[in-house]
């Protein structure tokens, strides 16, 4: 009986020994890894861009996972990229990327490629650049069409009177009259309101308004119905109209 006891106590001290070789090696061995979805992910660059999700992984010894155990691959970055957010012992959380649009898979892998899961399909639609208005006019063409639209920044001549030595006596109460009225026409046309030039206004793609920078409707539009213009007189040709709120 106490040679029994002996054999016990021998072996019981040869499996704690490898147990805590095993500890201090931190040896992963990986059965699988699996997507707790393996259904298509579509994201929208002017949407929602970026999809989140968990991985299982399955390890031999129920150890514990870290970042060094398994990777997350994307098969095109320039499409989508993948990462890990958090690994709660053998489960990872990830988070999928939109970068522009195209399809691409991502996956994941352990370390040494033992254990790879499936392939998910992910698919990015949407332009790269929202919000933005094709061929805008440079900043002098903005000038230029400005000019030549509106008589408010028409250039006035310094001297507006008729030479005195080129009117006859007979008429001359009639050309101080003509230029009197010359004179008064000038002062309303620099009176009347000029649109500002240099400044990027906002408009409304759905309700066809356009908005000052500083209006507080400005700041409620939604991100599809989004644009910016530095052309006003454009947006109004194509039907837009200013906002009564903040261009009274």
């Amino acid at each position: 009986m106490k040679r029994l006891f002996t054999v016990i106590f021998a072996f019981a001290l040869i499996f704690m020994s490898c147990g805590k070789n095993n500890e201090v090696t931190g040896e992963i061995n990986i059965k699988s890894i699996s997507f707790c979805s393996e259904a298509d992910v579509t994201l929208k660059l002017d949407g929602i861009s970026s999809s989140k999700g968990y991985v299982i992984v399955k390890e031999e010894h129920d150890g514990t996972i870290d970042e060094s155990d398994v990777i997350l691959v994307s098969e095109n970055e320039d499409i989508a990229s993948v990462k890990i957010l958090s690994i709660s012992r053998t489960l990872i959380q990830y988070e999928i990327i939109a970068v522009s649009p195209g399809e691409t898979t991502v996956f994941a892998q352990s370390v040494n490629g033992d254990a790879v899961s499936e392939k998910i399909k992910v698919i990015i639609e949407g332009n790269e650049h929202t919000g933005e208005i094709s061929s805008a006019p440079t900043e002098d063409q903005t000038n230029k069409i400005t000019n030549s639209t509106d008589p408010a920044t028409e250039e006035i001549p310094s001297d507006t009177t008729a030479p005195a030595t080129e009117i006859h006596t007979d008429t001359e109460s009639v050309s101080t009259a003509t230029s009197a009225e010359t004179i008064e026409s000038a002062k309303l046309s620099s009176e009347q309101p000029v649109e500002p030039t240099g400044i990027t206004y906002i408009i409304n793609k759905s309700s066809k308004k356009i908005h000052l920078p500083s209006c507080s409707s400005a700041s409620k539009i939604k991100s599809e119905n989004y644009g910016e213009t530095n052309n006003p007189d454009e947006m109004l040709a194509k039907g837009y109209e200013w906002c009564k709120r903040c261009h009274k």
